[in-house]
């Protein structure tokens, strides 16, 4: 039945508040507000919802005492700000909100939302779901609305709840409440597990109107709701799917059946200032940290002490965000005359005792003689990619081998007619910056009658015809680049065909394709299967291939099976690959075990609709997260690891795959390098081949949060470097610092440093938080978040000189490879005249000092530069010269000044090109 309430509600209130005061009272399990969302427009009733896109905002009661009057504003699991999520309409659909699921394993409990439906969809539309669609096993509740189609027994545009009592099971209960378009509505749903006869009650108050709440009781037909461990989604269900197309604000969930009066569009009370917003939130930093305040209710005042006091009226005043050198806590409270003071607002800032010492030195791959690491070059052969436009940025990526598909319908467009060309330049281009490839035999060629397709998913060639020309096509290939490429990867995932090549189909062509390769290059080293996530251990594809080689005896033909993974944890990857790797070698391969490799893998840098890890709001930094706790993981299972890829890749030139790490602009040229490109630049310089794993490595800790350590013995020295990141989520997009307390054993560390790998900043750390007994070494406050550190014995990390970091400053990466513009030569373009370099190095390049003295170079205040030195001789010319890149100068100034004169030349007038060199020339006549 449907009712308003309270007025035909006081008997189940007054029951329920009983039932309260006997239990204990509801606690907020999350309240998640979206008022600084942007592009919603602010609400100046100093409540701070943003529902109301059009017009004046409606002023609607929340509030002021009790459950949900202060709270947190930002996700409790990963302390990311919670601001992100509420516009879900056009054109953002897809920007729902996520939190881990373990605290919200709950019972009894209430949903609460304010919502405004902007577009009917054809199925349903979520407000908060904690119901994993991707595992049967996983499904608790979801609470929607239903579309012009929607489930059985719902009529569109219901508020309703599915639930599930099993974590498999289905069950859809109606309300008989309507939440109509373009209309500001309350809503919530409550269950009580332990009482079924209380039934399933739900709430709905339409704002815009001013209009009563009104309730509605419902069958209770599956007793308690499953508590399960999916996570609990704002605007969509787990997977991301049926997502909800309008605004959602004040999202509360109760871990009690709360009743009438308790709910947020009930409470009554003067109105509150917004309590202030502080920004960051607590932490640990380490440097100086600037606070910003701010409080959505126009005209209030913040006041705030930095000593943890209580602030009042005559606290310092906010006007602009402030810096803190030391640790400190904040404490704020906003005021305005005629409201409530605001709640208070506290922050506490922590600065770490570790000091700088530099960065990673970037090493190119020519430096490096051997790692474990490959990054993906793949989709040339398709036209996804330029080689051309990535070439000069693989170099000083650091990875010492690069992934490429050899493309056999791009060779052969033409029956029996090879062009090479583009594969020529993809093979010498990579070898020229010291990258060595590994070529994948693929795919179909659609020129000859049962040839396959050109892309992932066509089929093998099953003709005669066909496998006769693709034979010919392999035994040409090997040929012409035996002499360069020894790896080949035959086929990519065959097992993600949609069923057109099975097993045995794959067997025989690996077989027919291997002996090829062999024949011609006796010393080949030959990649199997390259299968999609063995999230378990082999499949039952990789079983049924291997039964085939057996029988056939052609064992001998792998030398190492390849695997591909995209989970949406990185750390969830490794186990399968591990049990994979055991199950084959001890099935097949006892007395010579071959390798399980890492054969492509990588995360998207933002929100897109296919492909894999797709529909989830990724960045840019949450990608360099994931790449690094990818491959450090692999390399702490002595995976060889490959990350896809070096560029995002244009598919069927309408769709973008964003998982490069060089941003791809729109004629697939470099548009800039992302987070993740100096992320894996980082791993490459530090964790080559002279890193081995120490296998009998231990830790302890003094934090319960899922966290990955591992330790590696550099060769030589012996000295240790240990990997530590939190594993226990997909990356945020927080950068919060924890301090824990690590053992490490064993562990020879002497003078020992922390290192970002994201960022690739290094610092020491002092002696009063570290120590050393014998093989163990304790250290307190270290640092740890979502992405890997390091601790490393100095030593063992390749430091940058300020040569380094200068040309990292004012070059671009290729640029700054190259000597013949930022090289440490004194003369890099040949016309005998010294290098800027030279200056910033602090050696002079002159070898008279009676013809002048030194030059110095310095910035106006306009930003400009500015030169200044001595014109003491007539007999010679005085020439200054600026350039933007040190091997194309031209003049600014010709014996400027009087002989005799301190002469100044500022760089540039108004309106010309600014450059960032200046030098000066002396010539004779």
């Amino acid at each position: 039945m449907v009712f308003p309430a309270p007025s035909l509600r006081w008997l189940f209130s007054a029951l329920t508040l009983l039932v309260t005061a006997l239990t204990g009272h509801a606690e907020t399990i999350g309240h998640w507000r979206f008022e600084v969302s942007p592009g919603l427009t602010a609400d100046s009733s100093g409540r701070g919802l943003t529902l109301s896109p059009l017009g004046s905002p409606t002023a609607y009661p929340l509030p002021v005492n009790g459950p949900g009057s202060a709270f947190d504003r930002t996700l409790p699991q990963t302390g990311a700000a919670n601001s992100r999520a509420a516009n879900l309409g056009p054109p953002d659909f897809g920007q729902f909100s996520r939190s881990d699921s373990a605290i919200f394993r709950v019972t009894d409990f209430t949903i609460e939302a304010y919502v405004r439906r902007t577009a009917e969809t054809v199925g349903t539309q979520y407000i908060a779901s904690q119901w994993d669609f991707t595992n049967g096993n996983e499904r608790s509740w979801g609470l929607g609305v239903g579309g012009s189609s929607p489930p059985s027994g719902i009529s569109p545009g219901e508020l309703f709840f599915v639930l599930s009592a099993s974590g498999s099971g289905n069950t859809v209960i109606g309300s008989g409440l309507f939440v109509g378009l373009d209309t500001d509505f309350f809503v919530a749903a409550s269950i009580e597990a332990d009482n079924p006869a209380a039934g399933v009650v739900f709430y709905l108050k339409n704002l815009t109107v001013g209009g009563v709440l009104t309730s509605s009781i419902r069958e209770n037909p599956i007793g308690t709701v499953h508590n399960s461990n999916a996570d609990f989604l704002i605007g969509a269900y787990n997977g991301g799917g049926n997502r909800w197309h309008g605004l959602v604000d004040e999202i509360r969930l109760s871990n009690a059946v709360l009743v009438s009066v308790q709910l947020l569009s009930e409470i009554p009370g003067p109105l509150p200032v917004s309590a202030p917003l502080v920004s960051p939130g607590s932490g640990l930093f380490l440097d100086d940290v600037t606070v910003t305040l701010s409080t959505s209710t126009p005209a209030a005042t913040i006041h705030y002490t930095t000593d943890g006091t209580t602030p009042t009226t005559s606290s310092p005043l906010y006007v602009l965000p402030f810096t803190l050198s030391d640790s400190a806590t904040v404490t704020a409270r906003a005021f305005k005359s005629g409201f409530a003071d605001s709640a208070l607002v506290a922050a506490t800032y922590t600065r770490s005792g570790l000091t700088p010492a530099g960065t990673v030195k970037p090493v190119h791959a020519r430096n490096v003689v051997d790692s474990n690491w490959s990054v993906g070059g793949e989709t040339v052969d398709r036209d996804y990619t330029v080689f051309a436009a990535y070439r000069e940025w693989l170099g000083p990526l650091g990875a010492k081998r690069i992934r490429q598909q050899a493309g056999w319908f791009k060779v052969e467009r033409t029956i029996g007619v090879y062009d090479w060309a583009w594969l020529d330049e993809c093979v010498d281009g990579a070898l020229a910056q010291g990258v060595q490839p590994w070529l994948e035999t693929n795919y179909g060629n659609p020129i000859y009658p049962g040839g396959g397709g050109s892309g992932l998913g066509a089929g093998l060639p099953v003709s005669e015809t066909a496998l006769a020309a693709w034979d010919r096509w392999v035994e040409a290939l090997v040929d012409r680049y035996k002499d360069r490429v020894t790896e080949w990867e035959v086929w990519n995932e065959p097992d993600n065909s949609g069923g057109q090549v099975t097993p045995e189909a794959y067997a025989n062509f690996f077989i027919r394709t291997a002996e090829i390769i062999r024949a011609r290059q006796p010393n080949s080293r030959i990649y199997a299967l390259a299968v999609t996530y063995p999230s378990s251990g082999p499949s039952s594809y990789v079983g049924r291939f291997f039964a085939v080689l057996a029988a056939a005896g052609k064992l001998d033909l792998v030398d190492a099976v390849t695997a591909h993974a995209y989970p949406q944890n990185p750390d969830t990857s490794q186990s399968g690959f591990v049990a994979m790797r055991n199950w084959v070698n001890e099935n097949y391969y006892p007395d010579a075990p071959i390798e399980v490799r890492q054969g492509e893998s990588g995360a998207p840098s933002q929100f897109q609709p296919s492909f894999a890890l797709a529909n989830y709001a990724w960045t840019e930094l949450s990608q360099a997260k994931w790449n690094a706790r990818r491959l450090l993981g692999d390399l702490g299972h002595d995976i060889p690891s490959s990350i896809f890829a070096i560029i995002d890749m244009l598919y069927y030139e309408t769709v973008w795959n964003y998982k490069g790490l060089l941003k791809a602009a729109a004629d697939k040229s470099v548009d800039y390098p992302k987070e993740a490109y100096f992320a894996m630049r980082n791993i490459f310089s530090i964790f080559d081949n002279s890193l081995t794993r120490i296998p009998d490595f231990s830790h302890t800790a003094n934090t319960s949060i899922s966290r990955r350590v591992f330790a590696y013995r550099k060769a030589v020295t012996g000295k240790t470097v240990a990997t530590i990141w939190f594993s226990n989520a997909t990356p945020s997009n927080s950068n919060a610092l924890t301090p824990v307390n690590f053992t490490l054993s064993p562990a020879d560390i002497d003078d020992p440093v922390w290192v970002d790998i994201r960022t690739g900043i290094v610092r020491s750390i002092p002696a009063a938080q570290w120590s050393r007994t014998g093989d163990s070494c304790t250290f307190t406050g270290i640092p740890v978040y979502d992405s890997p550190i390091l601790i490393a014995d100095r030593s063992a990390i390749p430091l940058a000189t300020p040569l380094d970091d200068w040309k990292r400053e004012n070059f671009t990466v290729p640029q700054s490879g190259d000597e013949t513009i930022a090289g440490n030569t004194a003369d890099p373009d040949g016309d005998g005249i010294a290098n800027l370099l030279e200056y910033a190095t602090d050696q002079s390049p002159f070898s008279s000092a009676a013809s002048f003295a030194q030059p110095t170079i310095a910035v106006t205040p306009e930003g400009r530069l500015s030169l200044t030195f001595q014109r003491l001789r007539a007999d010679l010319t005085y020439i200054v010269e600026g350039s933007g890149i040190l091997d194309d100068w031209s003049p600014v100034a010709t014996n400027p000044g009087a002989v005799g004169e301190t002469v100044t030349v500022i760089d540039n007038a108004p309106g010309t090109p600014t450059r960032r060199f200046l030098r000066l020339r002396i010539t004779n006549p």
